[in-house]
């Protein structure tokens, strides 16, 4: 009797695609990034690369969309927290986490590492989701006084150019103080960052 050939689902094939990309992109930079190197490291062939993406652009156009939706989900978590200010802090310790430990997402999202890339609209939709769980906890810490009324969209902004720009230091070993002093820089960080936030009359603690 012949064994039954057990094929692998899609998805775990596109995952593995992914994945490869992504390794190969942290170790060697986008110079590795084309269909071949690509469909070795997944361990499949070239034609599935092509069959689930399209081409390069597409695996890259991917993985910056699976960065978001990481990301957004990550932020989602944060809002589920009951505390808005607490909420509003774990968003700035979710976007450190996912910057420090995707590393290759994170530069083509945030740092050009592709030149010449740019995101399809379901991409960016996604991206724009992700933001949009920034600016519903902002706009919460508004309405429970944490934060004097503004417009959440643009002070939204603000914030995650605040965390972003620390993150990047961090990343890239660019800081002397704080930076390089791991999980406790950056909550006296965020502490500080909140100081300058709050209205004067609101306690947060």
């Amino acid at each position: 009797m012949t064994a039954a050939r057990h094929r692998t689902p899609s998805t775990d094939v596109a995952s593995a695609i992914l994945d490869a990309a992504a390794r190969l992109l942290g170790a060697e930079g986008p110079t590795a990034l084309t269909v071949r190197r690509i469909a070795e490291a997944a361990a499949v062939a070239p034609m599935s690369v092509y069959n689930h993406f399209g081409d390069k652009a597409g695996v890259i156009d991917h993985l910056y969309q699976r960065g978001f939706l990481k990301l957004g989900a990550s932020f989602e978590n944060a809002v589920q927290l009951e505390n808005s200010w607490e909420a509003l802090r774990d968003t700035g310790r979710s976007y450190r986490a996912f910057a420090l430990s995707h590393e290759a997402e994170f530069s083509i999202m945030f740092q050009e590492a592709i030149v010449g890339f740019s995101p399809t609209e379901p991409t960016m939709t996604a991206a724009a989701k992700a933001f949009d769980s920034l600016v519903q906890v902002v706009q919460r810490c508004m309405e429970d006084g944490f934060l004097d009324p503004d417009e959440p969209i643009e002070l939204a902004q603000q914030i995650w150019a605040a965390i972003h720009g620390y993150v990047l230091l961090e990343r890239n070993g660019w800081g002397l103080v704080g930076t390089d002093q791991g999980d406790e820089g950056f909550e006296r960080y965020i502490d500080q960052l909140g100081l300058g936030l709050i209205p004067r009359t609101a306690s947060v603690g």
